[in-house]
């Protein structure tokens, strides 16, 4: 076998779609065999259905392969159950007025219509996976606006990555949280967040919305230092925007995610609670503030700072000197 051969390309390997396979429950089966037999049984009927239930499960006992059958034993206790019914009621047995049919039969279309919804939502689901995917190809995702279940299609695209983190992702959703964009606008949808995003996507978000509010105007170019450190140390970028954030201002999701490293509330604070007021990617942020103050410029002001308080004569001198800074 040549080089080239012993190293040429294996395509990917992609899942099947999964068949949903129905599960046939033997004790359901068996109750609604007998409740089809007795309809119409008198008590006396029902009584010798009920022994002749009780010799096949004497003679089933004796058979290994129905060891673990859940058919018989099911037959035979709603055998028991209808012969006790009709000797307190009386008249001939008719399950459309038997209340523990009823109940069942309601428990199992309440069942279905369930899974139903969970179908449907797993296709809204996968459609809107589809859809954000072909807004990355196109490079127009960040100009998306956010829809409510996109946290589950988010999740999607993660599962067909093989769980691979979804930068982009990721960053175009804290973006929107930070500045309350597309269905984040909605309280409810902040709230639900909290439970429905990672703590490294909170994390960006909160230091987002404390850029924000610390240097309006930025772009998301400029603040990119905030993703990478949200992902390589959660709890390092949510100390940092408390940190950032007045005492006042620090909202209680900050403080629990802070506290044990999980998902945590999502309230109004800061560029949370302030429309429009966040880093979005590919624009500007508009705010009242129309100048702000560079990392450098700080570092300035805090050695000039430092320079005046070092110069002053006097301890007393040196305290008024601080205060005044």
């Amino acid at each position: 076998m040549s080089m080239a051969a012993s190293h040429r390309h294996v395509p990917e390997t992609r899942t099947a779609p999964s068949v949903t396979r129905t599960v046939i429950d033997g004790a359901k089966v068996g109750r609604s065999s007998v409740r089809r037999r007795a309809r119409g049984m008198t008590h006396s009927e029902a009584v010798a259905a009920l022994e002749n239930a009780r010799w096949q499960d004497r003679q089933d006992a004796r058979d290994e392969d129905l060891a673990f059958d859940e058919r018989g034993p099911a037959e035979l206790a709603e055998w028991q159950r209808i012969t006790q019914l009709l000797a307190t009621v009386g008249g001939v047995d008719d399950p459309d007025d038997d209340i523990v049919v009823q109940d069942e039969l309601a428990a199992d279309a309440a069942a279905i219509a369930a899974r139903d919804a969970e179908l449907r939502e797993a296709a809204r689901t996968a459609a809107r996976a589809d859809e954000l995917q072909t807004l990355r190809e196109q490079g127009t995702l960040e100009q998306a606006e956010t829809r409510v279940g996109d946290e589950a299609a988010r999740d999607e695209l993660t599962r067909r990555a093989g769980s691979y983190v979804q930068a982009d992702l990721d960053a175009w959703l804290a973006s929107a949280l930070a500045a309350r964009l597309g269905h984040y606008q909605d309280s409810a949808a902040r709230e639900a967040a909290a439970g429905l995003l990672p703590a490294p996507v909170l994390a960006h978000a909160a230091l987002l919305a404390e850029l924000a509010r610390l240097a309006p105007g930025v772009s998301a170019d400029q603040v990119a230092f905030a993703a990478r450190l949200a992902a390589a140390d959660t709890n390092a970028a949510v100390d940092l925007a408390a940190f950032l954030t007045p005492a006042q201002l620090t909202s209680p999701w900050v403080r629990r995610l802070r506290g044990d490293g999980t998902r945590g509330g999502l309230t109004d604070h800061a560029g949370f609670g302030t429309p429009g007021a966040g880093v979005v990617a590919g624009r500007g942020i508009s705010s009242r503030r129309s100048a702000w103050m560079t990392p450098s410029t700080m570092i300035r002001k805090r050695r000039s700072r430092a320079s005046s308080i070092s110069s002053c004569a006097s301890p007393i001198t040196r305290r008024r000197a601080c205060s005044r800074g």
